[in-house]
């Protein structure tokens, strides 16, 4: 009897402060979405949340590569995303997706900080009813990462770019609007290659800086997960809100086919 009150007690613990956890295509990320076959195109087909593009500048304009040897001159940030935007816009009466499902980029600046975000933002700067939440609420979300100013200087910066933060940084709480998630590498917690399961030791370090950040209103993402069914089911069991693949269509068919809603 007694061991049966303790069960029911503990059982009872787990299921108060259990949380339901709704996974969509909005958690999803297109990882170097660049790569693509349809850049941007074939994940928004897939209507995922989130589509990660690489920018350098260079001679005044906005390229898409991963280094800067790939530089291509057809491949200009305008031309891959900004224009695409627009166009999705335009057949969705003012939203990204038909269905007002929200829309995220996430811009990695691979060149200097500065010099580059002064450029994307006069690049934007005809275009920003498409990515300003303060007047359009189904606008794009730009998330800057890579080489972003110091925390203290993102003041200085247009309000419609938010920040990649990192999960042992101090943010002041008037900044604190402006962290749009917070990203780690996932080799920093575990050599994990997706198949099988998590050693104990670093299923607890993963769990615990989840658990740190969400402590502090943030949403998390991993950048260098696996991009294997297995890590896509374990990221979603830990609460991980971005999940991040290589694979879009293998990624849409895991959360398209999952219960509405997970425990977590």
């Amino acid at each position: 009897m007694k061991t049966f009150l303790l069960l029911s007690g503990v059982l009872f613990i787990l299921n108060a402060h259990a949380q339901t956890k709704t996974y969509t295509l909005a958690n999803a990320h297109s990882h170097n979405d660049y790569e693509r076959s349809m850049p941007f195109y074939q994940a928004a087909a897939l209507q995922f949340g989130s589509i990660e593009a690489d920018i350098h500048l260079k001679d005044g304009v906005l390229y898409v590569a991963h280094d800067s040897k790939d530089i291509n001159a057809f491949r200009t940030f305008k031309e891959m995303y900004l224009l695409p935007v627009v166009r999705q816009f335009t057949l969705n009466n003012g939203k990204p997706y038909a269905d007002s499902a929200p829309l995220q980029l996430l811009i990695d600046i691979k060149t200097a900080s500065a010099p580059t975000l002064q450029a994307l933002q006069e690049l934007l700067l005809p275009y920003r009813r498409y990515f300003d939440r303060s007047v359009n609420p189904n606008a794009v979300k730009i998330v800057l990462s890579g080489n972003v100013p110091a925390i203290t200087d993102w003041q200085q910066y247009d309000p419609l770019f938010f920040f990649d933060g990192r999960p042992d940084s101090v943010y002041p709480a008037a900044l604190k609007q402006r962290v749009g998630l917070v990203s780690i590498d996932f080799h920093r917690y575990s050599k994990w290659n997706g198949k099988g399961t998590l050693v104990p030791a670093d299923l607890e370090k993963i769990t615990t800086v989840i658990n740190s950040v969400h402590q502090q209103g943030f949403p998390f993402r991993f950048w260098g997960t696996p991009s294997t069914k297995t890590c896509y089911y374990k990221l979603m069991d830990l609460g991980v809100d971005i999940i991040g693949t290589d694979y879009p269509e293998e990624l849409y068919d895991v959360i398209h086919n999952i219960p509405k809603t997970t425990t977590k």
